[in-house]
Formats: structure tokens, C-alpha cells, sequence
């Protein structure tokens, strides 16, 4: 009896036996059939023929002999086939899908379902439990130190209030790396940081921490690893995608995200996937998303890292879009150096943490703005919307209250951040009038000269 197999469009597979293994199975197939109805993990499910054409996702070549070796059929994802294992000679009915571990959705009565709470919070306003988040920043600011600072607050049980973070018994927190090597970099920066090992779960092929998962072929071993968990890490998320996922598309945006949220709901614990905000300019968020823009409408809670525009070697951390809660101040961390080795001519032998230093008077999106801001105006360039805004109405008022002033810049949508920003580059002169003392803002006179 032939048996179906299955191939990427990279990798055709004309004879020989295909690659074996994989958590999936044949839904039914006819004894004498070239033909098989096929469904993964995800339930997913297609119509695979051995005509070696692309059949409502599957791609099937000549048939092959039976053999213990052989799969029945083979999913095929962007970047090659993710196999599919099951008895092709007999038909698979409900009772073997139970069995195998398979899920049939079902008809509930609401009153049945989970009852109503509130949300829970790793991280109070700034990460969610059972939820999945998406933080993303340009590249080379730090953005990994951030996330090795929140794995030692977790792994430790140490209360950070100023970050939402209440005392908790140490709590595991699993990490996918595919960024930083593990015996150079992200050991000694766990290490650095004071982050508890035993608490720390790393998912990787090797021991020196090489073989970046993909996913969601391997979802399965996240959730073996996350079961008593309160935090998955995965930086960067792109990088665990099958090769030429078109992240961009929003259908396959949310396929791809899927399988996280279920793991988040079903586990309690809390997703954090990064990524790298894009190079295209505008002040407006969305733009820093990128490839990843479907990503944000996906993800309950998105988080933007980047550089404090006024401080250098202070980056600035915060919820840029939530689903779940009000806006909070964005928070900075200082990055100190911190010796650890001897030095050599290569290397200070130092290793770079993080240190909170306080909230920021705005939040993450004002200082994305800003930034654009000043990237746009280039220093003595022309003057950025805010400077316009605020020298035109100081211009026509020649003297206002600090109360009048931001009243009528958040009817002009401009945000107190960029306001007092504008107000630096301006010159604004400060006064105090009256008794109690009232601010007023004024041109310096060398404008109306």
C-alpha cells in the first residue's frame, strides 16, 4: 500500500524516506486511497493527494512504500515540512483522537465556564499573566538587559513595587535565547544581576545553549517547560519563526501568534515575545512595529524599550498599547558596568546590567514621539510641532498660566513631554505672580525683538 509524504517547497522529496517524527496524525484515510485528510496540533486540516501538487496546504510527491520509517503525510510550513505520524491502514475515529491527546471543541452552557476575576499581573499595568506581550526596540540599546533584570526579580521573589512587582516565592522563568550567547553573554549578565539558576529554564538544543527552537513546531516543549511558571521569554521572537513567515500578512500574523495564546491561557503563565522596532521614520508608534505591525493588534499588552533622548546610558521601558489597563509612566534604567573578569587586550572584562532609576514624566509613546521628533528637526533644523505650537500661542498670548498653557496643548494634542520639551528648546521664561504663587510662561524677550 503506498504511503502519502509531504514536502516544503524548498526541500521536494521525489523517493526516498522522508523525514519522520512530529506531533500530528491522519484523520481518515480509505484502505485503497491516494488520498488522506490530514489535521495537526493546532487542528488544522487539509486534503492531501499524491498528485504532487500544493493541495489546500499540503504538498504531496510520488508515493512511497510502506515502511515502519514512514510518516502518512507531512504538514508543510513556510520553511520545510513538519511530519505528520499515524496509522495509515486503518481509519482513526473520535475515541483514538481523545486517546492521542487531541482536543474536539465543544458546545458549553455559559453558566459552565471559568467564573469572572479580575486580571492577574506579573508586573502590575506593565505585564499580564495568561497573556501574551510583545516588546519591541531598536537594536543594540539593551533591550536583553531588561529582560535579564525581570528574570532576577522573578527568579529571586523580591518585591519591586515601583514596577508593579509585589513579594512572591521565587518563580520559575523559562527563556528561548537566540541573540546572545549563553557561556559569554547571558550567563553572566543572569549572573550579574543576581537572578536564581535553579530557577531559570533554558529551551535549546545543545548545552552551550545553541539550536534556536522553532515555532510552533516545538510549542510542545514550551509547555512542558512552562507548567509551574510565571514568565516565558523569547528573544527575539522572529527568529523562532519558520524561515519566510510572512508576519506581515495579517492572517498569518495571527496564526502564527495563536499558538502562544493558547499557552498563555491555558498555563497562566506570562508570554513575552521582543522584537526590533523598524527603521522607518514618523512620529507615529506604529510605524517601530514594522513586519511585526499585525503583531500589535494581536498582543494584549506591547511594551517599547528605547533610548531616553535627554541622558545617555539611560534607557526608557514602558507599555505603549494595553488592552487590559489604564497608561502608566514609562520607567528609566540606568546601565552600569560591573566587573567580573580579569582584563585583557580583547576585552574590560566587565558585564553591563540594568538599575532602575525612577518614572519617567511620560510615557513610552510620548518619548517615541519626541525621539521622532528630534530625528526629524535635526538639532537647528526647522522647529518640531511642539516648538511651533507653543512659540506660536506664547507669541499670541505673550503671557499664560502654566494651567492655561497645557490645557490648550492637550486640545492641540500635544502631550505634556513634548510640551515641556518644546518649552527647553523655546527658552520659555518662568515667573511666579500673586499670592498663592501662580507659574506663568512667557517668551525670552529676545523673541519679540
Amino acid at each position: 500500500m503506498p504511503c502519502l509524504a509531504g514536502v516544503g517547497a524548498r526541500d521536494i522529496v521525489r523517493g526516498g524516506t522522508p523525514r519522520t517524527g512530529g506531533p500530528a496524525r491522519i484523520v481518515r484515510r480509505r484502505r485503497t486511497s491516494r488520498s488522506a485528510t490530514v489535521r495537526d496540533l493546532r487542528g488544522r486540516t487539509g486534503r492531501a493527494r499524491a498528485t504532487g501538487n500544493n493541495c489546500g496546504g499540503f504538498i504531496v510527491v510520488n508515493a512511497l512504500p510502506v515502511g515502519r520509517d514512514y510518516p502518512d503525510a507531512v504538514w508543510v510550513d513556510q520553511d520545510g515540512p513538519i511530519p505528520f505520524v499515524g496509522a495509515a491502514e486503518q481509519e482513526t475515529d473520535r475515541a483514538e483522537h481523545e486517546t492521542a491527546g487531541w482536543r474536539r471543541p465543544r458546545v458549553w452552557n455559559a453558566l459552565e465556564l471559568a467564573e469572572a476575576r479580575q486580571v492577574d499581573w506579573l508586573a502590575a499595568h506593565r505585564l499580564p499573566s495568561a497573556s501574551v506581550s510583545y516588546m519591541v526596540g531598536p537594536e543594540g540599546i539593551g533591550k536583553s538587559l531588561f529582560l535579564v533584570w525581570l528574570t532576577a526579580v522573578i527568579t529571586t521573589g523580591k518585591p519591586f513595587p515601583a514596577f508593579g512587582i509585589p513579594a512572591r516565592n521565587p518563580q520559575t522563568v523559562v527563556l528561548v535565547l537566540t541573540e546572545d550567547d549563553w557561556a559569554t553573554v547571558a550567563r553572566p549578565r543572569l549572573e550579574v544581576a543576581g537572578a536564581d539558576l535553579a530557577h531559570v529554564r533554558v529551551i535549546c538544543e545543545d548545552r552551550d545553549g545553541s539550536g534556536t527552537p522553532t515555532f510552533p513546531l516545538h510549542m510542545d516543549v514550551v509547555a512542558d517547560a512552562s507548567t509551574d511558571a510565571a514568565l516565558v521569554i523569547v528573544d527575539a521572537w522572529a527568529d523562532t519563526l519558520p524561515g519566510g513567515q510572512p508576519v506581515k500578512d495579517p492572517q498569518n500574523a495571527r496564526k502564527v501568534l495563536h499558538p502562544w495564546k493558547e499557552l498563555a491561557t491555558r498555563t497562566g503563565v506570562a508570554v513575552l515575545l521582543t522584537g526590533h522596532t523598524n527603521r522607518e521614520k514618523g512620529s507615529n508608534v506604529r510605524n517601530a512595529y514594522g513586519l511585526t505591525g499585525e503583531i500589535r493588534k494581536k498582543a494584549r499588552m506591547t511594551v517599547l524599550a528605547q533610548p531616553d533622548p535627554d541622558e545617555d546610558g539611560v534607557l526608557v521601558i514602558g507599555p505603549e498599547k494595553s488592552n487590559l489597563t489604564a497608561g502608566v509612566p514609562a520607567s528609566k534604567f540606568q546601565i552600569r558596568s560591573v566587573q567580573v573578569f580579569d582584563p585583557t587586550d580583547a576585552s574590560d572584562g566587565t558585564v553591563p546590567c540594568l538599575e532602575w532609576i525612577g518614572d519617567a514624566n511620560a510615557n513610552a509613546r510620548d518619548f517615541y514621539a519626541d525621539a521622532a521628533e528630534d530625528a526629524e528637526g535635526g538639532g537647528d533644523a526647522p522647529r518640531s510641532t511642539g516648538q511651533a505650537w507653543l512659540e506660536d500661542f506664547l507669541t499670541e498670548a505673550g503671557k499664560a498660566t502654566a494651567k492655561e498653557v497645557k490645557a490648550a496643548a492637550a486640545k492641540a494634542d500635544i502631550s505634556l513631554r513634548t510640551l515641556q520639551r518644546a518649552a527647553k528648546k523655546v527658552g520659555v521664561v518662568y515667573t511666579n505672580e500673586g499670592f498663592p504663587r501662580v507659574s506663568h510662561w512667557s517668551l525670552p524677550q529676545s523673541r519679540h525683538e
